[in-house]
C-alpha cells in the first residue's frame, strides 16, 4: 500500500525569521501532538491524562460521551491537546462536547480514523488543529433538508430532533467560518455513489480542508494528497 510522503518545511521554503520561527513551532506543536496521541492509544472513551493537558476523545460520541466530558471538565487545563478518533456518532452530543471544550481553548489532533461526526465537528474545535501522519479524517453524508425531514415517515419527535441538529449545525459551522459544501457537496465520484444508494464515505485533502474554510491545519503530509480508504489503521500498523 503506497503511504503518504511527510513533507517537512521546517528552514526550507523561508529565509526570514519569522518563517523560521513558525515553521519552528509548528515542528515542535507535532512532536507534541505525536506524543499525545501515543498516550491515548489503547484507551476508549472520554480520559484526562498528563495532568489535565491531554484530554483522549476516542470512540461513538454519544450523550455518554458528553456527560463524562461534563464530569471530568473540572480536571482541564488550559489550552489542551484534544485527540479525536471514532467512526462518529451523535450530531448534538459531538457539537454540545465542542462546545464544552471551547472555552479551554483546545487543539485538536487526529492520528488515526476520525470519520462522520468526528471529521465534521471534534476536529473542528479550537485553533490550531493538528494532523499527524496516519490521520485519516473522513466525511458521511451530508446535511439533510428540513423539506426532505418533514416528508420522511419517522416519528415526530425523531423529526424534530432532526430539524433541531439542521439549525445546530448551520449555526455550528457559521460561528466557525466553515463552508457547508465539505459535508454537502462531496467529489463527483462520491456523489454518484450516495445518489446510487450506497452508504459511502470520503475524505479531502488537507489543501480542500483549508478551501473549505478550516484553518489553522498543521501536518507533516503532503497537502494535495488524499488519503486512501482505511488509510489510517494500515499506517499505525506499518509504522508500529
Amino acid at each position: 500500500m503506497k503511504f503518504l510522503r511527510p513533507v517537512f518545511f521546517i528552514f526550507l521554503s523561508c529565509a526570514s525569521s519569522h518563517c523560521r520561527a513558525a515553521d519552528v513551532a509548528e515542528s515542535e506543536m507535532l512532536h507534541e501532538a505525536q506524543k499525545d496521541f501515543s498516550s491515548c492509544r489503547g484507551l476508549q472513551g472520554v480520559n484526562v491524562v498528563a495532568d489535565g493537558r491531554v484530554v483522549c476523545l476516542r470512540g461513538k460520541i454519544d450523550p455518554a460521551m458528553f456527560l463524562s466530558v461534563a464530569k471530568l471538565r473540572g480536571k482541564i487545563k488550559n489550552n489542551p491537546y484534544v485527540i479525536v478518533s471514532g467512526e462518529g456518532g451523535y450530531v448534538d452530543s459531538a457539537i454540545y462536547i465542542v462546545r464544552m471544550l471551547d472555552e479551554y481553548d483546545p487543539v485538536p489532533v487526529a492520528g488515526d480514523m476520525c470519520a462522520s461526526a468526528c471529521a465534521s465537528f471534534l476536529f473542528l474545535m479550537g485553533r490550531p488543529r493538528a494532523l499527524l501522519h496516519c490521520a485519516d479524517v473522513v466525511m458521511h453524508r451530508g446535511l439533510w433538508s428540513i423539506d426532505d425531514i418533514l416528508t420522511r415517515r419517522i416519528a415526530d419527535d425523531v423529526k424534530q430532533r432532526l430539524v433541531a441538529n439542521v439549525w445546530q449545525i448551520q449555526d455550528f459551522y457559521d460561528e466557525r467560518q466553515v463552508s457547508l459544501d465539505m459535508i454537502n457537496k462531496p467529489p463527483a465520484d462520491v456523489q454518484r455513489k450516495l445518489d446510487a444508494g450506497t452508504v459511502v464515505s470520503w475524505p479531502w485533502s488537507i489543501n480542500k480542508l483549508r478551501s473549505f474554510g478550516v484553518k489553522g491545519i498543521v501536518s507533516e503530509n503532503n497537502p494535495d494528497e488524499v488519503v486512501p480508504h482505511d488509510y489510517a489503521e494500515t499506517c499505525l500498523a506499518h509504522h508500529g
